[in-house]
């Protein structure tokens, strides 16, 4: 009978841990604190009304990477560090007598944790300067790894860089200095440069358009008002009316090679070349300086003033 007894509460030890609700296998912590894992009250309870006598005992992480023991002082309980978010398991194995008769209990225990509040936080700046009106992304890590927070975010210098949820816009040349801060008031800055290209073309200087007059009004111009004629520029330029300005010296003119229309009248011109305007189909330049003009090479021009 005593035999029988023995058997039927070793049997009732294992039956529970098949039937036993999930909740009592199941642990929920975040990054960096401690749990207690523990054997169910109930099946303590079982084994203590028996008299069992514990043997020994380990308490082993499954995934020393997201959780470590501490300490396993009881065999009903041991502590452990959470140390990444995500779900891992501890195993528990304990051998136990019960009226002189061996057994062994061995459960899987599963840990949920969640990310917890930072301890700090690092921010990297951008590989390469960042050109005015593109952008780049920064990434903040937060330690210890899984950590969960808000962002927030600001620069020392709208002017040069914007920032806006970690995206940073280039504004102008120089260089601003990008804070993040954590919901918790943990931060790292870092520093992004900003540059300006040179834009590629021909530039409105005296070299190319000797006459100041010429310059001036180019410069006054949407397309020539950062002093440089791009490729883009010249080819949407059709049209040109520098009727009474006072241009003395139309040198330059040659780089508008899609130009159509050009009124150069009554400015007093002495040097006018449009050999290179191949694309001229009207052509106003009465009333100047001029002792020649050769336009063997405008095939398309159809009228001549």
């Amino acid at each position: 009978m005593k035999i029988l007894r023995t058997l039927l509460v070793v049997l009732l030890c294992q039956l529970y841990s098949l039937v036993a609700f999930a909740d009592d296998y199941t642990f929920y912590t975040k990054v960096g604190e401690i749990v207690s894992v523990s054997v169910p009250y109930s099946l303590q309870q079982t084994w203590d009304r028996h008299h069992a006598v514990i043997k020994s005992w380990l308490w082993q992480s499954l995934d020393n990477s997201a959780i470590e023991r501490l300490s396993q002082q009881y065999w009903f309980q041991a502590d452990f560090r959470a140390k990444k978010p995500g779900w891992t398991r501890v195993r528990c194995s304990i051998s136990f007598t019960i009226n002189g008769y061996y057994d062994s209990w061995e459960q899987i225990f599963s840990v949920y944790i969640s990310g917890g509040e930072p301890t700090s936080v690092s921010l990297s700046g951008p590989s390469s300067p960042i050109m005015v009106g593109r952008t780049a992304t920064l990434y903040p890590k937060l330690y210890p790894e899984g950590s969960e927070t808000t962002f927030s975010w600001e620069t020392s210098d709208r002017k040069i860089a914007t920032v806006s949820g970690g995206v940073v816009t280039g504004v102008g040349e120089g260089q601003a200095r990008i804070t993040v801060r954590t919901a918790n008031g943990k931060s790292d800055y870092c520093y992004v440069n900003v540059y300006n290209p040179q834009p590629t073309g021909i530039k409105i200087n005296s070299t190319n358009f000797p006459d100041e007059d010429f310059r001036n009004w180019l410069l006054k111009q949407d397309y020539g008002s950062d002093g440089v004629l791009t490729d883009t520029e010249i080819a949407n330029v059709k049209r040109l009316d520098f009727r009474e300005l006072n241009v003395n010296n139309m040198s330059g003119i040659e780089y508008f090679t899609s130009l159509i229309e050009l009124d150069c009248s009554y400015c007093g011109v002495t040097v006018l070349d449009v050999s290179k305007n191949t694309a001229l189909e009207r052509l106003d330049c009465k009333k100047n300086k001029l002792t020649s003009l050769d336009v063997s090479k405008n095939t398309a021009l159809e009228i001549l003033d």
